[in-house]
């Protein structure tokens, strides 16, 4: 018998932002997901009406079966297992979300940029966040981003601490804010800058790769899109920063 059982809160919000549509069979109820999005809870049928004639609310009993979130899926969809790992990956970041990780972004500009740039203030030193060829450079690489906080800053993922686990630079254009691209230790966390992306309304790197640049630009009316600095020294013209979204032209920088 294919019944539909009672979900909890966070499950339906994810199912939902999701599209995901499941028919259940008539063993499992009370369905709801482990803080971490490591685990898919839930309470066996046989036991529901036990526990509601003992006076226990199924929702608040604490010892439920537990199912791995990639194993649920790959019992009740019916596809191939590199969807089913994106579904993990991005149900992980949605409860994350649910959970308040945003509130472990942090947003900064001028020195702190630089202090970001310095592998000391990384929580791991693994991934595209210690590889990335701009760490540990001279001072002078950075003085375009410090000196242009109007339009230049840096969103950052806390670790412990006080160190971080990402960085992403965000400008200020002509056209909104763009976020840059992300540098993580790992590397599903991009998927939470995205989404900090998305709830923000803020364009952003990632889309941008995943077709052809220029046609990406060019459908999402960002044709023409740039960056106004401050005059910039002479010396600083051969300091200048490797710049994963723009080019610099005349103290302006352009979305290539």
């Amino acid at each position: 018998m294919i019944t539909i059982p009672k979900l909890s809160k966070n499950i339906k919000i994810i199912f939902d932002i999701l599209e995901i549509r499941i028919f259940f069979t008539d063993d499992m109820d009370y369905l709801d997901i482990s803080k971490d999005g490591e685990y898919i809870t839930y309470i066996r049928k046989d036991r529901v009406n036990g526990l509601i004639n003992s006076g226990v609310d199924p929702w608040e009993v604490k010892n439920k079966d537990l199912i791995k979130v990639g194993r649920f899926f790959n019992m009740y969809l019916d596809k191939g297992q590199k969807y089913i790992e994106s579904i993990v990956t991005k149900i992980k970041t949605e409860i994350r979300w649910l959970n308040g990780i945003f509130d472990e972004f942090n947003t900064v500009s001028g020195l702190k940029i630089y202090k970001y740039y310095k592998t000391k203030n990384y929580e791991n030193l693994y991934g595209g966040i210690y590889s990335s060829c701009m760490v540990n450079k001279l001072f002078a690489r950075y003085l375009l981003y410090i000196l242009n906080p109007q339009v230049c800053k840096m969103l950052v993922l806390k670790g412990k601490n006080g160190k971080i686990k990402g960085r992403a630079l965000l400008w200020k254009t002509n056209k909104g804010s763009y976020m840059d691209r992300v540098y993580v230790s790992d590397h599903k966390d991009i998927d939470l800058f995205k989404r900090y992306a998305e709830v923000n309304n803020i364009i952003n790197y990632e889309e941008k790769v995943k077709l052809n640049p220029y046609s990406y630009v060019v459908r999402n009316n960002y044709t023409g899109v740039e960056v106004k600095l401050r005059p910039l020294f002479r010396f600083l013209y051969f300091n200048l920063p490797y710049l994963d979204s723009f080019v610099f032209k005349k103290n302006k920088l352009y979305l290539r």
